[in-house]
């Protein structure tokens, strides 16, 4: 059972290789509002999107709205700052940080996080590593997860990040004596060594085909 935890979808029309894929049909629904679901059959209570204020947003939040789901709009270039805005709103002790592109995230893997988040009592526990601004990822595209604990990213002052930072909100962790814990492979994964991020319109096409053979019989049963 998931219990004082809180989602975080960082999401945005604005896309350079594919413009609105998160409300692209997808599987009976649209990406985003596809992952919402699972996320919801998973028990998962408070979800919550981060933004920006351009206005190619506006649909996104008519979309929000249908949905019942929280949406936040900050800055485009700040998106350190949409989660510490959001992570003031919230009484949840501990955030996971997910991404709209990745509709196919693994119940497994959330669980697996969340105990070792959990456990340890982890400022982050995430799926990869950012060295010197570059990504290592110990898992497939499609499967990254982080999972923050609240007090320690309201405690980090803004005016100590750079431009990447504020881009990929947990690359300052790995800058400050903080205490992070690496997720780097879990049990019964259902998707094995798939590529399910959304990036292209090639990778919308054969990951909506997947999941159309996958999910879609019982969706939303």
């Amino acid at each position: 059972m998931l219990k004082d935890i809180a989602i975080i979808i960082q999401a945005r029309m604005g896309s350079t290789r594919l413009p609105g894929k998160i409300l692209l049909p997808f599987c009976q629904d649209t990406v985003l509002g596809f992952l919402i679901t699972r996320l919801k059959g998973y028990g998962i209570k408070k979800i919550c999107i981060a933004t920006s204020k351009n206005k190619e947003n506006d649909c996104l939040v008519d979309f929000c709205l249908q949905k019942d789901i929280f949406i936040y709009r900050g800055d485009e270039m700040n998106v350190f700052d949409r989660f510490q805005e959001i992570a003031k709103t919230i009484e949840e002790r501990n955030i996971i940080r997910l991404t709209g592109d990745n509709p196919l995230i693994e119940e497994n893997l959330i669980l697996s996080a969340y105990y070792l988040h959990n456990s340890t009592n982890a400022d982050l526990t995430t799926t990869r590593k950012i060295v010197n601004e570059e990504v290592i990822s110990y898992l497939p595209k499609g499967q990254t997860i982080d999972i923050l604990k609240k007090d320690t990213l309201l405690k980090i002052d803004q005016t100590k990040l750079d431009s990447f930072d504020r881009e990929h909100v947990i690359s300052y962790f790995f800058k400050g004596d903080y205490k992070i814990e690496y997720l780097k492979s879990f049990e019964n994964s259902k998707h094995g060594d798939k590529k399910l991020s959304i990036d292209t319109y090639g990778d919308y096409n054969r990951i909506n085909s997947y999941a159309k053979k996958i999910y879609c019989n019982h969706l939303l049963k």
